[in-house]
């Protein structure tokens, strides 16, 4: 059962996007789920985290169709299908 939920909007955020999701996935939490919804980067923010998911199997990403902005990007990623979540947080990419 996911006990946390991760959810990161992506837009251009290549530069920053990899040192945040390993400081993310590190961290020693059982049952973490961390979910980046990238809003139509116009950089490689999408490769990026692709090229992280085979090392972090509880890593999702969504892209989608075209941009809507950080708070309708926010607000989709809460209504991933998230497994029966006990908690969830958002967390910007460039922090």
């Amino acid at each position: 059962m996911c006990k946390l939920t991760v959810v990161i909007p992506i837009y251009n955020v290549e530069q920053y996007i990899e040192k945040c999701l390993e400081s993310v996935c590190e961290q020693y939490i059982d049952g973490i789920q961390v979910v980046c919804i990238d809003d139509c980067s116009t950089d490689n923010s999408y490769m990026v985290i692709s090229s992280l998911l085979e090392k972090y199997p509880f890593l999702e990403i969504y892209q989608n169709e075209t941009n809507l902005g950080l708070a309708a990007t926010r607000n989709l990623g809460s209504m991933v299908e998230i497994d029966m979540r006990m908690s969830c947080c958002m967390l910007g990419a460039n922090i």
